[in-house]
């Protein structure tokens, strides 16, 4: 029977059996990064020495596989080692970028609850948003399954020479160009997923009848990845234009950094209880790094404004 050792200790061990894999052209070297929401993160960084932008690969996922016995001291190292190499065919150089010309067309925003990431906000520019930050990152490679970004920093806006807000008015741009708005309805979103899971079995009218509740319908706005989709509610006209053709104010509830969910200021459900809804999805359901906030949103079709929701 294995012993078993601190995270730490784990960590150290991982690294020299990932130094030897690799030869003495690369540095492996420890860093803890503060994640969204104040998470800490510790990670290897692998790369050459004379290359500056390296891959960071996090060890927590590591290390609940090995504390489980699903894989060994070796067979972690090994992993790492494959995750390095499957990733350095990159060229990570073309990433170090410089000047803000070269960042440009590359910068995006989406959204953190302020609060909850107070240690990450003061090393990240950022632009307030009610009880909300827009912190901005550089999105260097995009396919179907995966994305290679990049969190911008203090020490990228001090070398560009810009302010936050000079990162906002590309990022308003950018953003919704290369990520559109998607509004789906959770009966679809619903229906998507089962069909995923029953495959030949799936009926559409046993769904129906499975989403029968239409008392507070309820829709879902994100972007075509679903990675950091929450930001759409900041588009332009996309949250005015979904209350004027539904002909109503709205009420926005977030999900998760992902998404948001979307239903009509009806009087269905009172504030305070849909506030309730989303805390309890959020500690029952949501990963801690990826919550954005307990708290609801209004969108009002006569000020064409999104407002806090008060306690």
């Amino acid at each position: 029977m294995k012993t078993m050792m601190s995270f730490e200790e784990f960590v150290q061990e991982v690294k020299k059996s990932v130094e030897i894999l690799l030869g003495d052209t690369y540095d492996v070297i420890v860093e803890e990064f503060v994640k969204t929401n104040d998470i800490k993160k510790t990670a290897l960084i692998i790369g050459r020495r004379d290359n500056a932008t390296r891959p960071a690969i996090y060890m927590e996922g590591f290390y609940e596989s090995y504390i489980s016995n699903e894989t060994d001291l070796l067979g972690v190292a090994k992993e790492v080692f494959t995750t390095f190499k499957d990733h350095k065919e990159f060229d990570a150089s073309e990433y170090a970028i410089s000047h803000f010309d070269e960042a440009r067309d590359k910068i995006m925003f989406k959204i953190i609850h302020t609060a909850s990431n107070e240690e990450l906000l003061k090393d990240v520019p950022y632009v307030p948003f009610l009880n909300l930050a827009i912190v901005f990152y550089l999105s260097l490679e995009r396919k179907e399954q995966e994305q290679m970004t990049a969190m911008i920093h203090q020490a990228h806006i001090n070398m560009w020479n810009v302010t936050a807000q000079d990162l906002m008015e590309v990022a308003r741009v950018n953003t919704p160009a290369a990520y559109p708005a998607t509004i789906r309805s959770m009966d679809e979103v619903m229906k998507e997923i089962m069909r995923e899971q029953l495959g030949d079995n799936y009926s559409e009218e046993l769904a129906n009848i499975f989403l029968m509740d239409t008392n507070t319908p309820l829709y879902v706005l994100s972007n075509p990845t679903g990675i950091n989709g929450a930001c759409c509610m900041l588009y332009p006209d996309v949250v005015k234009e979904f209350a004027d053709r539904k002909n109503s104010d709205l009420i926005i509830l977030p999900s998760s950094i992902h998404e948001v969910l979307i239903t009509f200021d009806n009087d269905a459900m009172s504030y305070e209880n849909y506030t309730e809804m989303v805390t309890s999805i959020n500690e029952a359901e949501v990963a801690p790094s990826e919550r954005l906030t307990n708290s609801i949103y209004l969108f009002s079709r006569e000020t064409g404004k999104i407002t806090l929701v008060e306690r």
